[in-house]
């Protein structure tokens, strides 16, 4: 994929992140747990076996739906490459509705690890057939957790992950998609996901995708969702073209620049995530957005509050090294505003 470039010729050696307040370039991390310490602790017991920290962490956030998806989400990528803290859970707790809706989670990621990120004619049929094992059961396991929990969106945010596997047709992903709404209408990371399923590499198109992305905005005007959407509907317009325009260059003009532009004019009211967890995912497409669209003051304020947390998904996913790509645009951002160092 192509990387971000500095419009401004400057030796990395000659910017000194530290002076401008900035955690410096060696200390930038990808970070599954997105700074929030209780999930931080979690995942780290859960790699040494340790499951009654997950237990508490779930329990803690009852219906804060956003951060329970969250925590679900790292929880089961967790348990899908390291497994036996979750099997420990089930064994001593088997009729607990977090420990199925995690343990559903977990098989669809191992779904999606099984098949692998290339495209299907690279992808084995050995690969294939692990992978609608594997989804078929985190869909079954879902449902499970769905009965467990009925008032609960996740299980429900799970079968919207899975839907694209399982080759769900329209008004079966719209029966999935009503069962999420009624539950919580505004959760991220399904809507992350349903934008996949409509794109047209799977069971959508462009007008379906661009659809979907106007009427989340409609009904949630000013929201980090909608923002999300309209730019991450953009960099799947992008994708197809990644080899002969850059990234940069595609948010700069046309269709990609006029995106940017109303994504921040309409769904940003000009405040700074700052913390951990969701805010620090908004951060993440703030600072990227902000700096595409020469807001260099703006990005700046936002790349001091990341502390240097790069969340593992898009924007940065189609980049071929993420934290070489955040650290090059941060540089950016701080060069091109002006900004004078502060120590």
């Amino acid at each position: 994929m192509a990387q971000y470039n500095l419009r401004k010729p400057l030796k990395a050696a000659t910017f000194h992140p530290a002076k401008y307040g900035l955690v410096p370039d060696d200390q930038v991390r990808s970070d599954a747990a997105l700074a929030d310490p209780v999930l931080a602790a979690a995942l780290e017991a859960c790699r040494v076996g340790d499951w009654k920290p997950a237990k508490a962490a779930l329990a803690a956030v009852g219906k804060d739906w956003d951060r329970r998806g969250l925590y679900v989400q790292a929880l089961g990528g967790t348990t899908a490459v390291g497994p036996r803290w979750l099997h420990s859970w089930r064994a001593a707790e088997p009729s607990s509705p977090d420990a199925a809706v995690v343990f559903a989670h977990s098989l669809v990621v191992k779904a999606w690890n099984a098949r692998g990120g290339g495209y299907a004619a690279v992808t084995t049929r050995q690969q294939f057939q692990r992978f609608h094992e594997l989804l078929r059961t985190g869909a079954d396991e879902a449902m499970n957790a769905a009965e467990l929990a009925p008032e609960d969106p996740t299980p429900w945010m799970t079968m919207v992950t899975a839907a694209r596997g399982l080759q769900l047709s329209n008004s079966e992903f719209e029966r999935i998609w009503q069962e999420l709404l009624i539950r919580d209408s505004l959760n991220r990371r399904a809507h992350i996901q349903a934008l996949q399923y409509w794109q047209p590499k799977w069971f959508g198109s462009v007008a379906a995708a661009r659809s979907f992305v106007e009427d989340t905005a409609a009904r949630a005007p000013r929201s980090a969702v909608a923002l999300q959407l309209r730019l991450g509907n953009e960099l799947e317009i992008w994708l197809p073209t990644a080899r002969t325009i850059r990234q940069t260059e595609h948010f700069r003009r046309g269709s990609g620049r006029d995106a940017l532009r109303k994504a921040l004019g309409d769904h940003w009211d000009g405040t700074v995530p700052t913390g951990g967890g969701v805010a620090v995912v908004d951060g993440n497409w703030l600072a990227w957005a902000l700096t595409l669209a020469n807001r260099w003051d703006d990005a700046c304020k936002v790349w001091l509050a990341l502390g240097g947390c790069l969340v593992p998904v898009s924007p940065w996913l189609y980049q071929a090294d993420q934290v070489v790509a955040f650290i090059r645009l941060r540089r950016e951002a701080f060069v091109m505003s002006g900004s004078k160092p502060v120590a």
